[in-house]
């Protein structure tokens, strides 16, 4: 039989994503907190590229890889996969006064 507040099978957990959304110059969420193994994706909804990048301006090497690499251009996304629990400060590498932090925990 069925056993109430269960369901089978068990549905395989899906990694995290939390999304930061690019508006009229602003980053909303600009700080958010994951779990090791959850990703970030950074979506473009602003007028102007916005270029997504792990702090320090402009090295981007705190967090290694994390790094668009290129402007999102308006409608586009970056997604990065953090599997290290650290804080990462990021930034709009076009315009670093644009900037956040995720926050990466166990």
């Amino acid at each position: 039989g069925e056993v109430l507040g269960q369901s089978s099978p068990t549905p395989t957990v899906k990694s995290q994503v939390v999304i930061i959304t690019f508006t009229n110059g602003t980053a909303t969420p600009a700080s958010v907190n994951i779990k090791v193994g959850g990703t970030v994706k950074f979506i473009n909804n602003d007028s102007t590229p916005r270029w997504p990048a792990s702090g320090v301006h402009p090295t981007h090497q705190i967090c290694p890889g994390f790094d668009a690499l290129r402007g999102l251009n308006t409608g586009e996304s970056y997604s990065f996969t953090f599997n290290t629990a650290k804080t990462c400060p990021w930034h709009d590498h076009l315009k670093p006064s644009i900037n956040g932090q995720i926050i990466i925990s166990n």
